[in-house]
């Protein structure tokens, strides 16, 4: 009774102190991970700003292009984008045995959009912006903020654009919230490297999360060196990868880009390898790169009036 009497509070303080103990590690791991996951929310948000201090800029980039399966073709493409404001214009063409879509010219110079299907020779002009990109390649100056796209069921042709990253963004702020950090490691350059993931959106009404790769000195200041779409079968169905980054202005962007596809049996589709030759941010845009001019085209159509205002016409009298 005596020895009873004597251990029964030693044995609850320690009881005590053990589960204090439990609870503050669980308190502190916590709290880790809400530090660790600021931080990555962060770096990604600091990107995003960056681009929002984007005023103009002009990008070249050149494609090898491969299409793999029962229609395997290999051939060359270029992307050239210029962007000012709301303003913009789109050149982009691909080899004719890719069998992608049409090499197009897109400009918008913040009053009329127009559209020209260069095979056609067709140019259609209209007085409101079209959101959406009918180009066979994406644009490359976007893809390190990919994480940021509204491309899946509710908008499969949406594609970001530069007065996109003047605006709050409410998709990036909802996978923002639910960004969770899998892991953090160290390359061989000492560099920290983070693998985040988030909820995507849906794709064929499947849905998809976003993995990304970040890399760099610390993590408050890395950078993407790969984004991936996940499937609900955990199968990467799209990947992005960068390399040989450059400063220019008040970004770090790659010179490589490779985009890869697969089916959803994991067959690689597509490879997209882009060459970038010439950014130019923050230069000064002339205006007349804005706008196409109509003795580029055969015929050219008013889709507010419903009518063509030139008519078709041969090649060679525009020579």
């Amino acid at each position: 009774m005596l020895g009873g009497k004597t251990w029964a509070p030693a044995v609850l303080l320690i009881v005590l102190l053990i589960a204090a103990g439990t609870i503050y590690a669980a308190w502190v791991s916590q709290e880790h991970n809400r530090l660790n996951k600021d931080k990555s929310v962060a770096a990604l948000e600091n990107l995003r700003l960056m681009y929002s201090s984007v005023n103009s800029v002009h990008i070249v980039a050149d494609a090898k292009i491969t299409v793999y399966g029962g229609n395997f073709a290999i051939g060359r493409g270029s992307f050239e984008y210029w962007a000012e404001g709301a303003r913009y214009r789109i050149k982009c063409s691909t080899d004719k045995q890719l069998k992608l879509n049409s090499d197009v010219d897109i400009a918008y110079n913040g009053e009329r959009f127009q559209f020209f299907d260069v095979a056609a020779g067709t140019l259609s002009y209209r007085s409101t912006d079209d959101f959406r990109s009918h180009a066979a390649l994406p644009n490359p100056f976007f893809l390190p903020v990919d994480f940021l796209s509204r491309s899946d069921d509710d908008c499969r042709l949406c594609r970001l654009r530069l007065s996109d990253m003047k605006s709050d963004n409410e998709r990036w702020s909802r996978r923002a919230q639910a960004l969770e950090k899998k892991a953090e490691r160290h390359d061989s350059n000492n560099n920290v490297v983070t693998e985040l993931e988030m909820p995507g959106g849906t794709t064929q009404r499947t849905p998809f999360n976003l993995r990304i790769t970040m890399s760099g000195p610390d993590e408050e200041t890395a950078w993407p060196s790969q984004i991936e779409r996940i499937d609900s079968n955990r199968r990467v169905r799209a990947s992005v990868s960068f390399k040989d980054f450059m400063e220019n202005g008040p970004l770090r962007l790659p010179r490589d880009i490779t985009v890869t596809v697969f089916d959803e049996k994991g067959n690689l589709t597509f490879r997209l390898e882009y060459a970038v030759k010439l950014l130019e941010i923050n230069r000064r845009l002339q205006n007349d790169v804005f706008t196409i001019s109509f003795d580029d085209a055969e015929s050219v159509w008013d889709s507010d009036g419903r009518r063509f205002v030139q008519e078709k016409r041969a090649k060679a009298s525009r020579q």
